[in-house]
């Protein structure tokens, strides 16, 4: 192939895949992986993996021999592998934590909750300093700030999104996760950008959300369905918008109120205050009337269930096919919670109609970032 004919290629835009979910039958097995003692296999009954927040929960229910019913207790870590049914070609699809163990010692059961690996990294107070010094005269960033909690606490780490945001934090009492959370919160509202926290295998991941090039389409074997439409916790239907305007060394107070008529002959009056920044007073009733729309538009979500999937996590678009329901193209992935029994995997999954990644907030931090950098490079010329 030329050169040319490969640059050509090289930048051209992918198109995105998608893809139907086939109800494969997986074998499944749970390992207890016990430190320094011998991994031990274990038969469970049921399993139930819960994709809804940034922390992974779940719960399990094994059964062990008589011998064995005090051989796993707080703390343990199960691994969970599943294959297409005798192929034996097994891969790690979770790594949970093992919670205070409850015993049956006549039905030789064990049931415990589970929670991700990143429950630990909540616990516990350290004091952790992020100042400027003179090795870092301009401050730290959150990948740097990043690696440094890892080395701490003795966790490997994978490969971080390049920061650019400077900041000095110092903090007593805080957990590594509190910490990694606000190190990031920091990179959020100086470029806009959004990230996940998570642990995979045992190695520390921060993955920028991007739109994905998969979608995964859902149809055919549906056992249950529910549409819902239901009101935002921030809903308002008269909104007062507060800012300043710069009066040399002062600053003079703007305040502004905006209604929607319709919404408040329908659910009455609700009314919010916010602060946002306006300096005037055409600016401020703008960004009101526009912040009043967002919280008047209703949150649509669906709910269905069938056969489960490993590989859809949350974020992920999905598109769902329901008879009589004219549904968007792409749905986005709220929370997925899967069930794994003797019967098989099923999951239900809740999605909803507006985009995670559509953050008007955001848009304009990245606008204000993009024309900080034009300005230094202008500055930098002259």
């Amino acid at each position: 192939m030329s050169t040319k004919r490969a640059r050509q290629r090289a930048g051209r835009k992918a198109a995105p895949r998608e893809y139907r979910l086939k109800p494969i039958t997986r074998d499944w097995r749970i390992t207890a992986l016990r430190g320094d003692l011998p991994d031990m296999p274990c038969r469970f009954e049921q399993l139930v993996i819960e994709d809804a927040s940034t922390l992974m929960t779940g719960s399990v229910r094994l059964r062990l021999a008589r011998e064995r019913m005090l051989s796993l207790s707080e703390g343990d870590v199960l691994r969970v592998d599943s294959a297409p049914i005798g192929t034996g070609a097994f891969r790690e699809e979770w790594r949970m934590r093992l919670g205070a163990p409850e015993r049956d010692p006549i039905a030789r059961t064990l049931s415990a909750q589970l929670v991700a690996d990143m429950g630990p990294l909540q616990q516990g107070a350290l004091t952790w300093s992020f100042v400027k010094s003179r090795a870092r005269p301009k401050g730290w960033t959150a990948d740097a700030a990043t690696r440094h909690i890892a080395e701490r606490i003795g966790m490997p780490v994978a490969s971080l999104p390049k920061c650019t945001a400077r900041f000095s934090i110092s903090k007593k009492k805080a957990s590594p996760y509190e910490m990694l959370v606000e190190v990031w919160k920091r990179e959020r509202e100086e470029t806009g950008r959004r990230f996940v926290i998570e642990i995979r295998r045992g190695v520390l991941v921060v993955r920028e959300v991007k739109a994905s090039g998969r979608t995964m389409h859902l149809a055919g074997r549906l056992t249950g369905a529910t549409v819902s439409r239901r009101r935002r916790d921030t809903f308002a239907t008269v909104l007062t918008v507060k800012g300043s305007t710069p009066r040399g060394r002062r600053r003079d107070p703007v305040r502004v109120t905006v209604s929607s008529r319709a919404a408040r002959r329908r659910f009455g009056l609700i009314h919010r205050e916010v602060d946002l920044e306006a300096s005037t007073v055409r600016g401020a009733r703008k960004l009101g009337l526009r912040s009043l729309e967002r919280r008047l538009r209703p949150i649509r979500s669906v709910t269905v269930t069938g056969p489960g999937s490993p590989r859809l996590r949350r974020g992920d678009p999905v598109q769902i096919d329901l008879e009589g329901e004219q549904l968007p193209d792409d749905l986005w992935t709220r929370s997925i919670t899967h069930t794994i029994t003797a019967a098989g995997h099923q999951m239900q999954v809740v999605a909803r109609f507006d985009d995670p990644l559509d953050d008007p907030a955001g848009d304009r931090i990245k606008k204000k970032a993009r024309e900080r950098a034009k300005s230094r490079r202008e500055r930098q010329r002259s």
